[in-house]
Parts: structure tokens; C-alpha cells; sequence
């Protein structure tokens, strides 16, 4: 089921055909390769791709982290907010269409809002200089709860004898966090970023 479709499909890539009737395809060697490296179109992609990841999931990590921690610190009503984030990753299909609802120019209600403040509205989705912006926006939306809930998970499991030590010995909030909690976090610090850039 794998290895066949995936032998099939290395082997499409030294052939010259029509990708609509794929008719008499006509070997030609690595010519398709020579092709696209040394196309402009697909290093542009690329460093779209890698903006585009770079950016994602840095800001759902930072984000993810700093609602775990609150979360972990015993915050009031602490199962809804828990419920409430991971909305918008429960209905990955509605939430493209909000987005594109709210970028649009005629039925948006983004761009009104900023007319109130005498702010002229981009062309969010159609502008090149702010479309990558405006998608990697809507993605950390969508996945920052996911990011949240792997690492709330991973604090929820961390022992609380390390960081009542360092309470007696008189240790900060942020020194625990920084010295205790990360070191102990490590694993599903990596575990949460392989997730986060295998879903991209």
C-alpha cells in the first residue's frame, strides 16, 4: 500500500507527460529536477514555506506555553477556559471560512473596525506584502490550543516535589519556571514542535 505508490511516484518524476491524459510519457532523466531548481517560482515557495513555518510555529509555542502555565497555576474555572480554547481546533473547516469572512473586503467586518479609527483596511488574503501575515494569523488562531493542551499535559505531569523545593529555598515564580519547570518540560517541549511542524 506504500511502497509501491511511493516507488510509482519517484519514477513519474523522469518522465515528460501530459498531467491531464498522462499519454505516451517520454523519459527524459532528471531534466524535471534541473528544471525546478533552477526555477525561481520554487525557491520563492520554499522560502515561503519556511517563513511561513518559521513564524507558526514560534508564536503557537510562546502563546501555547504562556496559557499552559496560567492554566497549571490552578486558575478559576479552569475546565471552561480549557474548553473554550480548543474550540477553534475542533472545527478546522469552519474556522477557514470565518477567516475568509473576516478578510473580506465586502463582508468583513475587520477593515470596518479600523475604518472607525480612520484606518484604511489592507487587502489581507490579496495584498503580497500581508497575505503571508494574515494566514499565519489565522493558523495560530487554529492551532495555539493544540500547542496549549500538549504542554498543559506536560506540566500537569511534572512532579511538584522539585518545585516546592524551590519555593522553600526561596526561589521566584519566574526562576521555577525557568530553572524547574522548562528543564523538566524538555521532551514535550521537542514532542509539541515536531507535532506542530508536522501538521503545517
Amino acid at each position: 500500500i506504500t511502497i509501491y505508490p511511493t516507488i510509482y511516484l519517484i519514477s513519474m518524476t523522469f518522465y515528460a507527460y501530459n498531467p491531464i491524459t498522462y499519454k505516451n510519457p517520454v523519459f527524459i532523466g532528471i531534466a524535471n529536477y534541473v528544471n525546478v531548481l533552477e526555477s525561481i517560482r520554487f525557491w520563492n515557495s520554499i522560502g515561503v514555506s519556511a517563513l511561513f513555518s518559521a513564524g507558526v510555529v514560534t508564536i503557537e509555542f510562546f502563546l501555547g506555553l504562556a496559557i499552559a502555565h496560567v492554566l497549571s497555576g490552578g486558575v478559576r474555572f479552569r475546565r471552561f477556559f480549557r474548553t473554550a480554547f480548543l474550540l477553534p481546533m475542533l472545527v478546522p473547516p469552519i474556522v477557514g471560512i470565518e477567516w475568509k469572512l473576516l478578510y473580506s473586503d465586502t463582508f468583513g467586518v475587520i477593515n470596518p473596525f479600523l475604518n472607525i479609527f480612520g484606518i484604511e483596511g489592507p487587502n489581507w488574503l490579496g495584498s503580497p506584502s500581508i497575505a503571508l501575515l494574515s494566514i499565519i494569523i489565522s493558523d495560530v488562531w487554529m492551532w495555539t490550543p493544540f500547542m496549549m493542551l500538549v504542554l498543559l499535559a506536560g506540566m500537569e505531569g511534572i512532579p511538584r516535589e522539585p518545585i516546592e523545593a524551590a519555593q522553600i529555598d526561596g526561589a521566584s515564580s519566574w526562576r521555577i519556571f525557568r530553572h524547574v519547570t522548562l528543564p523538566m518540560l524538555g521532551p514535550v517541549i521537542v514532542v509539541a514542535l515536531l507535532l506542530s511542524l508536522i501538521h503545517i
